[in-house]
């Protein structure tokens, strides 16, 4: 009698035990015992024991293999720079039976991810990264509002996050340094770069403080004076806008002021007549100035024409009386009328 002995499979896992193999015997008296299949069998070397019908004996070996390391996977990772980026990840495989399936490389966030690794056989392992990533690039902004319209104000930001190491870019202006200068009001965004080339952005409003009063209006007046007379008044309508005015008067002429009006008083000879002027102003600056021209009035001012007008009749009325040559008169500033 002969006994046969065969791998029907070997283990497909180290370590496994999904071995089986195949008993058969021939000569001898039949039945036999001892022959079929086995299976569950581990990597190793097995012996069988057939017997025939009239208690002969025969026995086989057969040897169950494995592979010859374990299914094993690994790992190398790149650096995330940027918050919210990825990077490289490279799966690789050992032991177990090539070729092997869920290796090669791959785009990974932050946080932790699971890789899985197939060999031939089916056997799986696991291989685990973790990456971490900057916080964002990001600014705090606060500024110094600009004066009166001028360009005097300025930004400034404080970066965090990212890698430090910032660089800095304005816009409008293009300024590169933390602080932008001389900017009037307005809006101002700055952007942001570490030293890993991450940007972050960050916007202020560097608003505007004040402006400068309106311009003054005609100056209102006497448009002529005689030399050595005082209490003229001069003045004009408020100037919106306006905290002061600033009073301008010709040689020979006196008198101070800071608001809207001023009492001046006319010399003797100094007075030669000129132009009489104000401007109003404010902390930011000042508006146009207004000037009225006062002419010196030598001589006074000829006889009126006859009076014309109806003569008055008993009981209340209105009544018109008029001349001519007093409108006409440039010496003359006013007319004064009185009954007799």
């Amino acid at each position: 009698m002969v006994a046969t002995c065969s791998v029907q499979s070997n283990v497909a896992c180290f370590g496994g035990s999904d071995g089986s193999a195949s008993v058969s015997a021939s000569g001898g008296t039949a039945p036999y015992t001892g022959t079929g299949s086995f299976t569950g069998l581990a990597a190793g070397t097995y012996t069988y024991n057939i017997t025939d019908a009239n208690g002969c004996t025969a026995s086989c070996s057969v040897t169950i293999t494995e592979p010859a390391a374990a299914l094993s996977a690994s790992s190398s990772a790149g650096t995330i720079l940027c918050f919210g980026g990825t990077a490289s990840v490279t799966i690789s495989a050992t032991g177990g039976t090539a070729p092997y399936s869920g290796t090669g490389t791959f785009s990974q966030s932050a946080g932790t991810v699971v890789y899985t690794v197939s060999d031939a056989n089916g056997c799986t392992t696991t291989t685990s990264v973790t990456l971490s990533e900057p916080t964002k690039v990001e600014g705090t902004t606060s500024s110094v509002a600009a004066n009166c319209g001028f360009n005097d104000g300025s930004a400034t930001v404080v970066a965090s996050g990212g890698t430090p190491g910032y660089t800095y870019e304005w816009n409008p202006g293009g300024q590169t340094t933390a602080t932008a200068t001389n900017l009037a009001g307005g809006t101002y965004t700055v952007t942001i770069t570490d030293a890993n080339g991450c940007t972050g952005s960050a916007t202020e409003i560097v608003g505007g403080v004040g402006s400068g009063p309106a311009n003054a209006g005609p100056v209102s007046g006497p448009a002529g004076a005689c030399r050595n007379t005082t209490g003229i008044v001069y003045s004009i309508a408020p100037v919106a806008g306006a905290s002061s005015y600033v009073w301008s008067l010709p040689a020979g002429v006196s008198g101070s002021s800071t608001t809207n009006s001023i009492t001046v008083a006319f010399g003797g000879a100094a007075y030669v007549g000129g132009f009489i002027c104000v401007t109003p102003t404010n902390a930011c600056g000042a508006g146009l100035a207004a000037c009225i021209n006062v002419p010196v009035i030598a001589v006074k001012p000829g006889l009126p024409s006859l009076i014309s007008g109806t003569f008055p009749s008993c009981g209340p009325a209105t009544y018109i009386f008029c001349f001519s040559n007093c409108q006409c008169n440039q010496l003359c500033l006013d007319c004064r009328w009185c009954w007799c």
